[in-house]
């Protein structure tokens, strides 16, 4: 868990490269709502990493396993879908004027 934590907080320099939109920089959903997601991902590694070195000593299957269905469906809203919304429904259809703004 802390690697894929590691891995979130690598992941923020990544999305300077960013070439999905019509600009090749930043995105401002990438700008905006990745890096959050990145960030929240980063805290719940963090968390999950401290749950599962308490839980070493005392495993419960359903605790585990719920752990992980909550990070996996974390990471697929905040990571995966949100940022697809958010360029398809607010940036896209007006991408060049909200450019201008950032």
């Amino acid at each position: 868990m802390a690697n894929f934590g590691w891995g979130f907080i690598l992941d923020h320099y990544e999305l300077v490269y960013s070439t999905l939109g019509v600009c090749l920089r930043c995105r401002l959903a990438a700008a905006n709502v990745t890096r959050i997601a990145f960030w929240v991902m980063t805290g719940a590694s963090t968390l999950a990493c401290v749950l599962l070195a308490f839980g070493f000593f005392r495993p419960r299957k359903k605790q585990v396993v719920a752990g992980i269905v909550t990070y996996v469906a974390l990471y697929v809203v905040g990571v995966l879908a949100l940022p697809y919304l958010f360029q398809t429904f607010v940036v896209k259809p007006n991408e060049l004027s909200v450019r201008r703004l950032i």
